[in-house]
Parts: C-alpha cells; sequence; structure tokens
C-alpha cells in the first residue's frame, strides 16, 4: 500500500482535510492524489488514510463538528475522484496524537466509509459502485481497536458485513492506554485466536499487516517474533475441533463449557493428559 503523510509536519497541527486554514486542506487533497496516481502506477491494491492522526481537538468546547466533518469528507471525496477506480482504506484511532480523533473507533469508520462513497462522483467510480464493490473501506489497526475499548471479533465482523475489511494491522495492546505497538503475542492470545477465527469464518483472504513498534527489541528479532505468534495463532485455529464448536454454538444448553474445552483442547501441548468435562445437566 501507499499512504501519503498528512500528519507529522507542523503545517497540519490543525489537522489535514479537516482544517480550516484552506491552503493545507489543499496541501491535504493533492498529497492524497498523488499518492493514489503513485499506488496506481506501481500497482499496489489501495492506500490508507489514518484518520486517526491530527483531525480531532482536545477541548469540546466550540468545537463544529459539522464543519469539521464536512471539510474532511468532501476533501477525501474530492482526491478519491480524481483518482478513480482506486481504494482507499480508513483507519480509525481514537486518541493521540489529538486528545479526541473525529472519527474515533470501527463503527465511525464504516460511517465514514458510507459518507464519502456517496459524495462520488467520478462516472468510473459511480460505475464500479453500482457494480457493488467497495472504493472506501477500513484497515482496522488491533492497537486501535483495544485503545478504544472495542471487542477485536465483532469489530472485524461488523466491517466484513459490510464488505469493506481491506486490510489487517496487527500487534497487541492492553485495553485502554497509549499506543504501544507491541508485539504480537506479547498481550491478548484469546482476543488474538478469536479474531483470527472470524476472520476465517467469513473467509478473509487479505494479507496479515504488522503495525509495531519494537523498543529494545531488534526490528529483526520483533518482526519474527510477531510472525512466529500469528503462525501459531492460525495453527490453533487448525487444530479446533469444528464439529463441536458448531455443536456448543447452536445447542448452547447441552453443550456447557464445551467451547471452552475446545479451545483448551487446541492450545494444549502435545501429550497433555486432559480430563474429559463431565456430561451434567444444568
Amino acid at each position: 500500500m501507499v499512504s501519503p503523510n498528512l500528519f507529522y509536519e507542523k503545517k497540519f497541527e490543525f489537522g489535514s482535510f479537516s482544517s480550516p486554514i484552506d491552503a493545507v486542506r489543499r496541501e491535504s487533497i493533492k498529497r492524497t492524489i498523488e499518492s493514489m496516481k503513485l499506488a496506481k502506477e506501481i500497482g499496489v491494491e489501495f492506500i490508507v488514510i489514518w484518520t486517526g492522526a491530527m483531525d480531532g481537538y482536545e477541548n469540546p468546547l466550540g468545537v463544529n463538528f459539522y464543519y469539521l466533518w464536512e471539510r474532511y469528507e468532501s476533501g477525501l471525496a474530492e482526491a478519491i475522484d480524481e483518482v478513480p477506480g482506486m481504494p482507499v482504506a480508513l483507519e480509525p484511532k481514537p486518541y493521540e496524537p489529538r486528545g479526541n480523533t473525529l472519527y474515533r473507533n470501527t463503527a465511525n469508520g464504516i460511517l465514514l466509509a458510507n459518507y464519502i462513497e456517496r459524495r462520488l462522483r467520478n462516472p468510473e467510480n459511480r460505475r464500479l459502485l453500482e457494480q457493488g464493490y467497495r472504493i472506501v473501506g477500513l484497515n482496522p489497526e488491533v492497537g486501535h481497536v483495544f485503545m478504544g475499548y472495542e471487542e477485536l471479533s465483532l469489530a472485524l465482523a461488523s466491517i466484513m458485513r459490510e464488505g469493506r475489511l481491506f486490510h489487517t494491522h496487527w500487534n497487541s495492546q492492553p485495553l485502554g492506554n497509549y499506543d504501544q505497538d507491541l508485539d504480537v503475542g506479547v498481550l491478548g492470545w484469546n482476543e488474538m485466536v478469536s479474531a483470527l477465527l472470524t476472520l476465517k469464518m467469513y473467509g478473509y483472504r487479505g494479507y496479515f499487516g504488522i503495525d509495531i513498534n519494537p523498543e529494545r527489541i531488534p526490528v529483526e528479532t520483533a518482526l519474527t517474533n510477531t510472525m512466529n505468534a500469528i503462525k501459531i495463532a492460525n495453527s490453533i485455529i487448525e487444530r479446533m475441533d469444528y464439529d463441536r464448536l458448531i455443536e456448543a454454538f447452536y445447542n448452547p444448553a447441552e453443550n456447557r463449557g464445551v467451547i471452552e474445552d475446545v479451545y483448551l483442547r487446541a492450545i494444549a501441548p502435545p501429550g497433555t493428559e486432559l480430563k474429559p468435562i463431565p456430561k451434567t445437566k444444568y
């Protein structure tokens, strides 16, 4: 993917597409168009727009939300219409570097994708939308989802239900807190396995992108640990007893504790002697 940098430079202090400073807003649109043209030229699948950058606020007093939303959405739609057929993946984030961002969570991202597509006027983009294609989707990052106290599996399923899961960004993160970008597997193994199972259930065939910021660990080591963790989690999923899992889902009253048992047996080291769960009536 290709991504325009719309947050690092001082000029973006008050936002990118939503900036009240017209010259900065035009620069954001111009840079996004250039990024989309580059992406098309080199044949990548999409560009990523980090909606959780500088478009936001700290003090909610006096914020003109309608004005900010209008400028952001119309600006990004203008850029997309200049390079028709190039998909755009949005990456929401609740906060940081701004105290609050305009598009904080998964639901905001899904709504934003819909709002932008409604604004598109380029005939090629309209044709693609009429054929059922999604031009604007999401690139959820695990850490951002947890920063917003969301449940990862539900977030991913919600995006896939809309046909808007263009890509996934993986790391690990405590609930809330600052954006730590830890290696995959440091925290949240159960959540990771559940999320990967959700992706398998609904036919995800995209990449597992790595979005980590290793501290006190060599980059090569952090990448290796992360890739190994994802492979291990996927191996756990492949070892699950799906007949029992499906039966427990559709007949929960007769299968209390079975889902937990299926998971424990999938993660147990080979040769571990496990007791069968008792057959009891509740």
